[in-house]
């Protein structure tokens, strides 16, 4: 039956495609975004996205990533609920986003040994996407000598281990703070077929540093948030996350959207996404520290549009798109990354306090998939 439905909805998707492409001009939200794009995006609810019923550019059939959609209209999929993300000012977090190309040539690799020095395997400047996935380290054990002991780790494969993994660590303090330039704040988009026999849009947003509160801050920071659609592509919900915790979600009345793009409210520091100023300010002390998080919602100057072309017309910060990654094993428009097998940033006393691992290896990659069960 799972296979039925998959089918269906490929072809029921196929088909709108193909109506779309006779007609001329553009359809769904972004043909109305102006006039629904009034003002700031706020917590109050707003115009609800209807379903859409076309999209820009003609797809040609190609599913290479083997997830059952086709890898064109997983891509404009992306971009049409591509979210707007309103950020801080500098004065309340310095540490801005940046893209996972922009963070490899700043960083070099290590192996972290359990009970043995590290060892230093790429020096910092060194790494590509593709350089990434190309190292083999033996595991080694028993001070004083630390012999090998005949187990061996590939960043593309692993095996994980947590206690003993790759490290990808910055060469300069520096890095932390993220890119200046909004162009290199590029976000990484995963698509698949999800459990009410629709599709979820995932989006991956990378910072080099989370200054959460305390001393329980890392390297290395990817937070996301998951646009939830039903088989007709009508939304659903929207799943916002804070550090693998997609707990909180919103139906689509219940949000602000920018046409047809949802907002989410970026704590400062810590990068957590959420669906408002409110739910954002109000985060308990374990998540946020207390305290005022999110700025106001008029402010506009600070919102960062996602999308290529989304801030044309509007006051904000125009980033650097979204690229569609694909799947693990299976990478997608160059993302390599997906396959690497350790952690971003330099690792810490605790997993609090240790860079994150790589999305695809995260729990939330899978958030709703069709036939992954209950997460």
């Amino acid at each position: 039956m799972r296979a039925v439905a998959v089918v269906c909805l490929v072809l029921a998707l196929s088909a709108s495609t193909a109506q779309a492409q006779r007609r001329p001009g553009v359809h769904g939200p972004r043909a109305s975004e102006a006039a629904r794009d009034a003002g700031p995006p706020g917590g109050r609810p707003v115009a609800v996205p209807p379903p859409v019923a076309g999209i820009e550019r003609p797809c040609q059939a190609a599913d290479h990533d083997g997830d059952g959609l086709d890898d064109c209209l997983e891509s404009e999929l992306l971009d049409v609920h591509a979210p707007v993300l309103q950020l801080n000012p500098r004065s309340a977090d310095r540490f801005r986003p940046a893209n996972v190309d922009w963070y490899l040539r700043r960083v070099g690799l290590l192996f972290h040994h359990n009970n043995c020095p590290d060892d230093e395997v790429a020096p910092s400047g060194s790494l590509t996407q593709h350089r990434l996935l190309t190292f083999r380290v033996g595991k080694r054990a028993g001070l004083p000598f630390c012999r090998n002991t005949g187990s061996f780790v590939r960043t593309e494969g692993g095996p994980w281990d947590q206690d003993e993994h790759f490290v990808l660590s910055p060469d300069q303090p520096s890095v932390r703070e993220g890119s200046d330039d909004p162009a290199d704040w590029i976000v990484y988009g995963h698509a698949y077929l999800n459990a009410i026999n629709g599709v979820n849009l995932q989006y991956w947003f990378f910072y080099p540093f989370n200054d959460n509160l305390g001393s329980f801050n890392h390297e290395g920071d990817w937070e996301s948030m998951t646009v939830r659609l039903r088989h007709d592509r009508s939304v659903d919900r929207v799943f916002f996350c804070q550090h693998g915790n997609c707990d909180i979600s919103r139906r689509p009345d219940q949000m602000a959207w920018v046409g047809g793009h949802p907002v989410g409210f970026v704590a400062d520091g810590s990068h957590a996404t959420y669906p408002s100023a409110e739910d954002c300010n109000d985060a308990p002390v374990s998540a946020e520290a207390g305290g005022p998080n999110c700025v106001s919602a008029d402010t506009q100057s600070l919102r960062w549009f996602t999308w290529r072309g989304g801030a044309r017309g509007r006051v904000g910060l125009q980033g650097g798109g979204v690229v569609n990654v694909g799947e693990r094993g299976a990478p997608l428009n160059g993302q390599l990354f997906i396959d690497y097998v350790g952690i971003w940033g330099e690792r810490g006393e605790t997993k609090v306090t240790s860079g994150p691992r790589t999305p695809s290896q995260q729990a939330s990659w899978n958030l709703d998939r069709l036939g992954a069960g209950a997460s």
